[in-house]
């Protein structure tokens, strides 16, 4: 097996429509230049046949031949660099294609130490601010949308791919594990300030106590056979029976006192509410007594077991009956969200600055390894250009100001000329 690098077809690289223009272009611009050299050629035949002989006559012919002689000279040397020109073989012409190799050489070395050099790396890098542009470039509402649209769309085949069973346990065991060793008083207490700012919590206690409500109609038989289970036997049925409807009654005046938010009781609720918060957020006996609450109720053994069903009723709300206003929404979510990261990595700039200091590392860390691979691998892919391809690829990024060249060389021998016949006159006579 040769590891000698295979040939490109000679016209891959320029197949696209802007390579396709700006050959047009260059066309434009060759035809300029050859027709300028043309008219000179033509304005001194002219001049020499048909115009008398005195000093203008003879200062136009020393510019014309300048500019003749100027215009053929760019023209050559524009045309060496590429072929030979008229196709005669004359000794150091077609450069490019002759010098293929050690311009792939060439083109290696001069990456690697002036574009991959650790140095220059780490100060051009510590000059970028990448996190900024990250942060810009999430903010901007199609970026966001793109993704927002593209995660709605994939979470299904995400969902369906994992395995229920390691993942509801895994789910399980981390929600339990995080939830033990987070202080969670101080976020309960913001929680429920929160609610209680926003009066958010008004509408959460009264669908509550609906609920209630609700189970307690349903529980009326449940009642009045417990409470005949507990009552001693000499007490009639009836009593029994007046005892259970009084709970019942007593329970429900509560509820629905509990969903007035005028009523004398949801005002003691929303008092012992704000004590709650109060308490949460300075006593430390009550932050200690919510720790101690938090670790027994994660430490029943049903306790993983319910934190797991998460998982079941969030693939279950993911991947069943998805409509399109649903799909919409995760859409809108994820962009929301998306450009609210994206606003808060722009205005937190320690954040900003510890992650450019993260990504200039891992681009290091990336680059200078692989400098000389790299290097290395821009040389062979050069090399595996053959020679058309590659003086097609250089005279298309270049032709245009060589163009120029002969126009300017062509103008500049015009000039030359009349100063050097001037000078001449003018010394000739003095």
């Amino acid at each position: 097996m040769t590891n000698e690098p295979q040939s490109l077809p000679a016209h891959q690289p320029d197949a696209d429509n802007s390579d396709r223009l700006r050959r047009a272009e260059i066309r434009n611009f060759r035809l300029m230049a050859t027709g300028l050299l043309g008219m000179v050629a033509i304005g001194l035949v002219l001049v020499r046949l048909y115009l008398p002989n005195s000093f203008y006559s003879q200062l136009a012919i020393a510019g014309l031949e300048a500019a003749l002689v100027g215009g053929l000279a760019d023209w050559f040397a524009v045309t060496a660099l590429f072929r030979r020109p008229m196709g005669l073989p004359i000794p150091h012409t077609a450069i490019v294609p002759r010098a293929k190799e050690r311009i792939a050489d060439g083109l290696g070395i001069f990456v690697t130490r002036n574009f991959l050099d650790p140095a220059l790396l780490s100060t051009r890098l510590s000059q970028l601010d990448m996190a900024g542009s990250i942060a810009n470039w999430l903010k901007r509402p199609i970026i966001a949308q793109a993704i927002g649209e593209r995660a709605a769309a994939s979470l299904p085949v995400i969902l369906n791919s994992l395995e229920d069973r390691e993942l509801r346990q895994f789910i399980g065991e981390a929600l339990a594990l995080n939830a033990a060793r987070a202080d969670l008083s101080p976020f309960a207490a913001r929680t429920l300030r929160g609610l209680v700012d926003a009066g958010e919590h008004g509408p959460i206690i009264a669908a509550l106590a609906r609920v209630g409500q609700d189970l307690l109609a349903q529980s009326q038989p449940a009642i009045k056979a417990e409470i005949a289970a507990h009552s001693s036997w000499w007490v009639p049925r009836v009593v029994d029976k007046k005892l259970a409807e009084a709970v019942s009654t007593g329970l429900g005046n509560l509820l629905d006192e509990l969903e007035r938010p005028t009523s004398a009781s949801r005002l003691r609720l929303d008092m012992e509410i704000e004590s709650l918060i109060w308490r949460l957020e300075n006593d430390a006996d009550t932050q200690v007594g919510f720790e101690a609450w938090k670790r027994r109720l994660l430490a029943q053994p049903g306790t993983q077991a319910t934190l797991a069903k998460s998982w079941d009723a969030i693939k279950a709300m993911m991947t069943h009956d998805r409509d399109e206003p649903f799909d919409r929404s995760i859409a809108e979510l994820v962009a929301r969200s998306i450009q609210g990261l994206g606003g808060a990595l722009e205005n937190d700039v320690p954040m900003r600055a510890r992650l450019n200091r993260r990504l200039k590392a891992l681009a290091m860390g990336a680059l200078v390894p692989l400098r000389e691979g790299i290097g290395h691998f821009i040389t062979d892919v050069v090399r595996a250009w053959d020679a058309h391809t590659l003086t097609d690829r250089i005279e298309l990024s270049v032709a245009k100001d060589l163009q120029y060249i002969r126009v300017s060389g062509t103008l500049v021998g015009a000039l030359v000329g009349c100063v050097l016949f001037l000078a001449q006159y003018w010394f000739t006579r003095s």
